[in-house]
């Protein structure tokens, strides 16, 4: 869940700055989020290690689930940033710029205007983002610790341990979940005749 929280809250602001400032900055900030997928997954966990282990005096993540959180929430900024700038690159700045026009500010056009318009691309990088957090063992596997475990690192280790009976339950337990949140958003964005 804080991977979603803070992949989606993170691309969508580089979605909007990409698609309605576009300034050289923004622009350069949305290729540089694009370029997350280029980077191996055990390439971005060691990085991270070494970054958090740099600025460990400043912000003491080393170690935490707080580092798996961001590490998986870069991981899947380009899934999430390309699905909500086609969304925002359909919806004509007209809109916007009706209500600048009427006095409202840029901040509440982002949250009454721009935000609804794409929230069907929000629901389908929601679910992107966590068919990709769940599937994920590198990363969670080469930062967690005995205090930031989390179910991937679990079956890991219930298999490590030759508990396959344990392992196969949590397994189970993952497809069920992500079967259930895959057909729910299918209704959801499928069409109806």
């Amino acid at each position: 869940i804080g991977t979603i929280v803070f992949s989606l809250i993170w691309s969508v602001s580089v979605s909007w700055l990409a698609t309605r400032i576009r300034s050289v900055p923004d622009k350069a900030i949305d290729a540089i989020v694009f370029l997350s997928l280029a980077i191996p997954g055990m390439l971005s966990a060691v990085a991270m290690q070494f970054l958090a282990l740099s600025a460990y005096h400043l912000v003491p993540v080393l170690g935490t689930l707080w580092l798996i959180i961001l590490t998986m929430g870069v991981r899947s900024l380009a899934f999430t940033t390309r699905t909500l700038n086609s969304s925002a690159l359909q919806i004509h700045s007209s809109l916007e710029e009706a209500a600048y026009v009427s006095g409202v500010g840029r901040v509440r056009t982002f949250l009454s205007v721009f935000l609804p318009v794409i929230r069907p691309a929000i629901m389908f990088a929601v679910l992107v983002t966590t068919l990709i957090s769940a599937r994920e063992l590198t990363i969670p596997l080469m930062l967690y610790s005995p205090s930031s475990s989390v179910i991937s690192t679990t079956i890991f280790d219930l298999q490590a341990t030759g508990r396959y009976d344990e392992a196969a339950v949590f397994s189970l337990l993952i497809i069920a979940i992500l079967l259930i949140l895959a057909l729910a958003s299918r209704n959801k964005t499928v069409p109806r005749e």
